[in-house]
């Protein structure tokens, strides 16, 4: 009968626990090259290559699903989609020249036309499309067949507003046709900028900002220094002069930060600082037709070496050195170049290198003096090249004479013990010889420093060696060792002997010492509450052992014991209780010597640190209380703030009961998502979930936790916004309206908004709506200034934090009344009859006119004319904004005899100049007149000087 032959149980365990961290290291490289790599289609042909800029993009092939991250210069194919998120930048460069640069939050999609033609359509947020070094035209879609065909030699930037699929356009240069679905055509040029709303209708901005895109990050390297942001425009409507530009942090403008009135100019500099600053420009009295965008600065950190520091030496005898360079880096970066020269002006590179990381070995470096710096590259605007670190200096230099072995192990008058009862000890020596190679090394040991009384000669073929030493060989006592080599020589192919230096080490009975401590290990970290499960053990020196004792101190010289154990016989305590904070401890151990006198010693102490237990993990969403709408929901997202030294966290959901519905045990990150697979998650029913973080326990700290954070929710059906103001058939008299504009406001129900915009139109004839102005994620009051005479109607879209649409109901129309004209003027004096005469003249220097005041008006125009032959009117003089109901009119000069009309009309202004209203003109006539006379009659000149 066979007998079958089993495994020993402990070596069939090996084999298992070896096959799976096999497979878990071949499955850990496969994925970081899967993380680390890009595919590549054979099917499709490369239209253009993505880059990222900043932080992370992500592309997806047209025939396929899952998104993947981009890595530096993937391809793109025709169909696919690249996407960006918070504060990722990236860049897309196609064959034949163009340029798209996508900012944060952003999706467009590539594709070739029937012809050949590239067709760009941008899904959400913001891109800058350059086409100066382009060979072709680009499509730009818009929607239901609308697009705009930017020409070759343009730089345009576009927008999308997801929610109301409104696409801005902003043309800096070039040209760009606009189709509609008809196939008619309308051309745009540089400085043009329209908004194509989702209905298929224009609007044209009268300012267009030409130095900035509408979302543009700006890189900048000197966080001390006052800095600037040159915003330029073009006006494409008459603006009468005045331009307005503001500046604010909030989105809305709730809270505007700087005004700048430009009248004689088209740019203007505004100052920067970290972060976010939204901008807008417009026309005096055009608030509502603004120019809007944002700019984000960011800084970048210089780049700074770090080795080979400055003055760095290296040495070699046979064989050059390798030169590990890492210096550090910035977020913005997207490649460095890494430069080492002979020169220190770097005339001429001795080695120069582009990579992505920030770090390089090279070999092979011969023998002279270099200097090494690195230089950053930058794709956010277009920097390139910019920003060098400082150069250092390192020194390679070939030795003369063959370099002995450096001993590093055992130290000098270190020593190998044994405990009562060992044969043996073992022994462990290393040294170190990199710069040259050897082909037999010895380590040989005696009992004298000259070497005439050798115990053992070791053979090594690396540069250290294991050995048991037998006791009956090595006697207690001090011994003396060094390294032999035997080096070939490349140059001549000779051998060369070379030797260390010598060094003492000791053999001899074992002492308490740090590493006879067993556990915990030096610098353990163990939560309070677990502090008396925590075993201390050590391994006695002495056979001869009474007794031991644990010591726990502030201070590591021990002159403040904050503990010390009653005395055991064994060699493990358990049961300690100690406060939060940083100990010392270690074991003083009682023994007999060999006289029978009882004596103390002490071992090395080590470190302890008695922790708290983690903090509670602070819930961000789901909010308390909060509800939760159930609208097409497909999971609920819970997330919250990382805990500080955590590993992992256990989330759960449970309903109203405490019972557990959902149990997650180890959720690495700060986030999850429940699905709402089998209805679990129903509208009017209250749920909680709760958060616990945990420390993994490891070599250096016991297992931890933390207390249990917990937040109760519910979920209902989504409730609409609903408008406030104005209200259903509101009116508005048209001065009210113009003077102080019109508030519109709205409120959440219970849905928080996560996106919102406000819907502005006029109603024209036939009953046509006119977007007036949208506003995108605004306040819940948003101020309209200045609003004409007609109707209006407005409401507000909205999508919740859950993706839920909870928009208004229903829109809102209201009414502005026409601004009433102001009353003519009475017009005084000259009467119409009078007629000026030589009398009137003799006694006047000038024509005084005066007229009654027009209740309202804050000041007038005065105009004078005669009537041309053909009966047409010529103005003579004009003043304008007189303040006063009089005026005298001194330019006599400019009159001749003949009837004249004087005119007034009444204005009513704001300070700053904008007409609210205007009056009826009114006419008077005055004649001047002079009759010839048959005797003149000369003035008395009185006395003459000289009589």
């Amino acid at each position: 009968m066979s007998q079958k032959t089993r495994l020993p149980s402990a070596l069939l365990n090996s084999c298992v626990v070896a096959g799976l961290l096999a497979i878990c290291a071949v499955s850990l490289y496969l994925f970081f090259y899967d993380l680390n790599s890009s595919s590549i289609r054979t099917d499709k042909t490369k239209i253009a290559t993505v880059n990222y800029k900043y932080k992370v993009a992500q592309r997806k092939f047209n025939d396929r699903v899952l998104w993947e991250r981009v890595q530096q210069n993937s391809p793109l194919y025709d169909g696919d989609t690249v996407r960006t998120a918070d504060l990722a930048l990236a860049t897309i460069y196609f064959s034949d020249g163009a340029v798209i640069e996508l900012n944060e939050n952003t999706m467009v999609q590539i594709a070739l036309g029937k012809n050949g033609e590239l067709n760009v359509s941008v899904g959400n947020g913001n891109v800058d499309i350059d086409t100066t070094s382009s060979l072709t035209s680009i499509n730009l879609n818009a929607s239901d067949g609308k697009y705009f065909t930017i020409e070759k030699g343009s730089k345009i930037s576009a927008s999308l507003d997801q929610s109301m699929q409104n696409l801005g356009i902003c043309m800096s240069a070039g040209k760009a046709v606009f189709v509609d679905a008809n196939g008619l055509v309308t051309e745009y040029g540089s400085g043009d900028s329209m908004t194509v709303y989702g209905d298929g209708s224009i609007s044209r901005k009268p300012i267009t900002v030409s130095s900035v895109s509408e979302n543009q990050r700006i890189l900048m390297f000197e966080k001390n220094k006052e800095s600037y942001v040159n915003l330029e425009w073009f006006e494409n409507e008459n603006t009468a002069g005045k331009v307005i530009v503001q500046i604010s942090k909030t989105d809305d403008f709730s809270e505007v930060e700087d005004t700048y009135y430009i009248t004689e100019s088209n740019k203007c500099d505004v100052p920067c600082g970290d972060g976010t600053t939204y901008w807008r420009i417009y026309a005096e009295g055009k608030e509502s037709e603004a120019s809007e965008g944002k700019f984000t600065v960011s800084f970048a950190d210089e780049i700074v070496p770090v080795y080979p520091e400055n003055g760095s030496q290296f040495r070699y005898f046979n064989e050059k050195p390798k030169v590990a360079f890492n210096w550090k880096g910035n977020d913005f970066a997207s490649r460095y170049k890494i430069e080492i020269s002979r020169y220190e002006d770097f005339s001429v590179n001795y080695f120069t290198r582009e990579l992505q990381g920030k770090s390089i070995i090279v070999t092979n470096i011969s023998e002279g003096i270099y200097f090494w710096k690195v230089t950053p590259y930058y794709s956010i605007n277009r920097i390139g090249w910019y920003g060098e670190s400082k150069t250092m200096k390192f020194v390679v230099s070939k030795l003369t004479d063959v370099p002995s072995p450096l001993q590093m192990f055992p130290a000098d008058g270190s020593g190998f013990f044994y405990d009562q009862g060992e044969t043996k000890v073992k022994s462990f020596f290393a040294w170190k010889s990199d710069e040259i190679k050897s082909d037999d090394s010895q380590v040989i040991i005696a009992r004298d420093t000259n070497f005439t009384d050798v115990v053992r000669t070791i053979p090594a073929s690396e540069n250290s060696v294991d050995a048991e030493l037998g006791l009956n060989e090595f006697k207690d006592g001090d011994y003396y060792w060094k390294v032999v080599q035997n080096l070939i020589l490349e140059e001549t192919g000779k051998t060369k002997t070379v030797e260390s230096e010598v060094r003492k080490f000791t053999v001899g009975m074992s002492k308490i010492e740090s590493d006879r401590l067993l556990l915990p290990p030096d610098s353990f970290t163990v939560e309070k509450s677990l502090l008396s499960g925590l075993t201390f053990m050590w391994k006695n020196a002495s056979k001869n052992s009474l007794s031991s004792k644990l010591q726990f101190s502030s201070s590591s010289d021990f002159t403040s014991v904050v503990l010390e154990t009653d005395e055991v016989t064994s060699d493990s305590i358990k049961n300690i209780s100690l406060n939060e904070g940083k100990y010392y401890w270690r074991i003083e151990n009682s023994y007999k010597d060999k006289s029978g006198e009882t004596r103390k010693k002490y071992s090395d102490s080590r470190q302890l640190y008695v922790v708290g237990e983690l903090s509670n993990p602070v819930l961000k969403y789901p909010s308390s209380n909060e509800k939760i709408s159930i609208r097409n929901i497909t999971s609920v997202d819970v997330d919250w703030n990382g805990v500080e030294d955590a590993d992992y966290y256990k989330v759960r959901l449970l309903d109203s009961s405490n019972n557990i519905m959902r149990e997650y045990n180890c959720v690495e990150s700060t986030n999850l998502s429940i699905p709402s697979e089998n209805s679990l998650f129903e509208s009017g029913k209250s749920y909680s979930v709760s958060v616990q973080a945990f420390a993994r326990e490891s070599k250096s700290s016991s297992f931890r936790m933390s207390p249990v954070t917990t937040v109760a929710f519910s979920m209902k059906t989504p409730s609409p916004v609903r408008l406030l103001l104005p209200a259903r058939r509101a009116f508005y008299p048209g001065l009210e309206a113009l003077k102080y504009g019109v508030d519109l406001s709205w409120t959440e129900e219970d849905d928080p908004c996560a996106r919102s915009t406000l819907l502005l139109w006029k109603i024209t004839s036939g009953n046509r709506l006119s977007m007036v102005k949208s506003y995108a994620n605004p306040s819940k009051k948003v101020h309209v200034p200045r609003l004409a005479e007609g109707q209006y109607r407005w409401t507000v879209k909205a999508v919740s934090r859950d993706g839920s649409i909870i928009d208004a109901k229903d829109s809102f129309d209201f009414t502005v009344g026409a601004v009433p004209v102001l009353p003519k003027a009475v017009l005084e004096i000259p009467a119409g009859s009078e007629i000026i005469g030589p009398e009137y003249l003799k006694k006047n220097r000038s024509i005084y006119f005066q007229w009654s005041p027009v209740a309202g008006a804050t000041d007038y125009t005065f105009d004078i004319y005669t009537r041309n032959d053909d009966g047409t009117l010529r103005k003579i003089w004009s003043k304008q904004k007189i303040r006063n109901s009089s005026l005298n009119y001194k330019k006599l000069s400019s009159l001749d005899v003949g009837t004249f009309l004087w005119q007034v009309t009444a204005f009513n202004r704001e300070k700053s100049g904008f007409v609210l209203q205007k009056g009826k003109t009114a006419t008077g006539i005055f004649t001047i007149d002079f009759e010839t006379s048959g005797n003149v009659e000369a003035m008395d000149p009185g006395v003459m000087y000289g009589e």
